[in-house]
């Protein structure tokens, strides 16, 4: 794998600070980070890959009873994660690399897939990924999204 500075465009205080760097293929953005920067990798978003779905699925149990708990920091990296498999999906299942932040709202109106409100639920949970009711809405994204890319996936088969 090839280590590389996490590009301008992808800064966001959520994700990645000044001077991050990325390293493998877990980490969040970076296909599309490797894509910005024309390095040689696999394009997932050609195919409209449903891995950040699947990774949602697979954590959003332990979520849910971190929430239960009341263990809000404990819950944060795992929001984060989440977030990102989100805006990755949300791109993706539009056949396109998430672009980074940098006019990020143009960016999310710009898609033909996509949940309704998406940019302002989105905006939300990322402004406060620690809260329950942020889960509960980004659950309903992932959720909203994958039944659009189904159906979009059946009508392009027609």
């Amino acid at each position: 794998m090839k280590s590389i500075m996490v590009p301008q465009s992808f800064i966001h205080p959520l994700f990645y600070q000044e001077g991050d760097v990325v390293s493998s293929k877990s980490d969040l953005f970076y296909y599309d980070m490797m894509a910005l920067l024309n390095e040689r990798e696999e394009r997932p978003w050609e195919r409209g890959s449903e891995t950040p779905f699947k990774v949602f699925q697979n954590e959003k149990e332990e979520m849910r009873e971190l929430f239960r708990q009341r263990k809000k920091e404990d819950v944060k990296e795992l929001m984060k994660s989440s977030i990102g498999q989100f805006i990755t999906f949300l791109f993706w299942m539009n056949h396109s690399p998430v672009p980074g932040f940098q006019n990020f709202s143009d960016h999310v109106a710009s898609l033909k897939i996509k949940p309704f409100n998406v940019t302002e639920r989105l905006f939300f949970i990322m402004q406060k990924p620690n809260q329950y009711v942020s889960y509960m809405q980004l659950d309903e994204l992932f959720t909203e999204a994958n039944k659009q890319a189904k159906v979009n996936a059946i009508i392009k088969r027609k």
